[in-house]
């Protein structure tokens, strides 16, 4: 990425795991049901916990095997005429595994190991060096000589502080741990970055991207019959943002448009640009200079309020007299930028011709007491 340490200036890997979260604190008589919890946690878990469920495997591999302060040691690891980054041999797992686990034989130890190679959470990077060292070949894991990395397909976790609170008698933050990939990465290069770097300029776009659309939730299938565009967190990819109108205030803000390519379609980096496109909806508003964090407050209200109606429809005479407030989703991506849902067939409020809705309605009690 042009500015990945920029964008990650405010992403910081989770350097504390509590995994007493994970142990529930039950009501008093129910002693059995917490020791059981207790005997389930991340923080208890035993080798035959580990062999028996992948989840719980993965589950321990992202908090404890590779806790960036408890977990093993990543180092930069040389094998012959070739070095390897943020690695560790599988003499030092196997030695992890049997301490952090909490047995005394090797051949437990060598089997969790194994098991994790083989679901992809670690991989080998460096080769067998047969010439250098005779009878490597064939061993358990942990008893040879070769360097091991975190496989990509087993992402990291990070965490980043999404809500400061300036009343220190509450909470003063809000810490919030999730998966991420390669695609979210770039997602929120685009997102925060790149889409704000220069002025929009009507009728262009941002060449070829994988990002994620932060707003498409509709699933199916597309008009044409196609299976829906989503990645691995069931958000939808798109590969074109195009700017399809820029208002004429000051602030200049832009109507984008995301496309996809049709799903396994092969397309060369030459034939991108005049390549079928399928729209993904709904368009958005970029938008800089304001603070979207109060319109995503009022729009919270409003579904709040339509909730709290919804919730005591005999007070309105059944649910077909229910008020509900309709709200566009809003997306913050910095202190004075965000995104704004774009709503097809909607006329502005200044525009409305409120004559003729008189003229229509202004007498029919039905549609004045909905």
């Amino acid at each position: 990425y042009k500015n990945n340490s920029d964008m990650l200036a405010d992403l910081s890997v989770c350097s504390e795991s509590h995994f007493a979260a994970d142990i529930v604190q039950d009501a008093e008589g129910n002693v059995d049901e917490t020791e059981a919890a207790k005997k389930r946690s991340i923080a208890s878990v035993t080798a035959e916990d580990l062999l028996q469920s992948d989840k719980r495997m993965h589950e321990y591999a992202t908090r404890r095997f590779f806790h960036p302060r408890s977990g093993i040691a990543l180092k930069t690891k040389r094998r012959g005429l070739r070095s390897y980054t943020r690695a560790f041999s599988e003499y030092n797992a196997l030695l992890y595994l049997m301490q952090d686990l909490r047995t005394s034989e090797k051949s437990v130890a060598s089997a969790v190991g194994a098991r994790m190679v083989e679901i992809g959470i670690i991989k080998q990077v460096s080769t067998a060096h047969l010439s250098l060292l005779p009878g490597d070949s064939g061993k358990a894991f942990g008893f040879g000589h070769e360097v091991y990395v975190r496989s990509e397909i087993s992402p990291s976790r990070v965490s980043f502080r999404a809500l400061s609170i300036k009343d220190k008698s509450i909470s003063p933050e809000i810490d919030v741990e999730f998966g991420l990939d390669v695609v979210d990465m770039q997602s929120i290069n685009f997102w925060r970055e790149v889409l704000f770097e220069k002025p929009l300029v009507e009728d262009s776009d941002f060449g070829t991207y994988a990002v994620v659309h932060p707003m498409a939730v509709t699933s199916g299938h597309n008009e044409d019959g196609t299976a829906e565009i989503v990645s691995s967190h069931g958000g939808y990819i798109v590969h074109r943002v195009t700017v399809k109108k820029v208002f004429h205030s000051m602030a200049k803000p832009g109507i984008l448009s995301m496309s996809s390519f049709p799903p396994g379609a092969v397309i060369l980096p030459q034939e991108q640009a005049a390549a079928e496109r399928i729209e993904v909806g709904p368009r958005m508003i970029a938008k800089t200079g304001d603070n979207l964090l109060n319109d995503l407050s009022i729009g919270l209200s409003f579904r709040i309020f339509s909730n709290i109606w919804r919730a005591d429809e005999d007070r309105f005479g059944g649910p077909d007299k229910v008020p509900f407030s309709f709200a566009y989703d809003v997306l913050p991506t910095g202190p004075k930028a965000g995104l704004l849902e774009c709503l097809p067939g909607l006329t502005p409020l200044n525009d409305y011709d409120w004559p003729k809705w008189v003229a229509d309605y202004g007498t029919n009690e039905e549609v004045l007491n909905t």
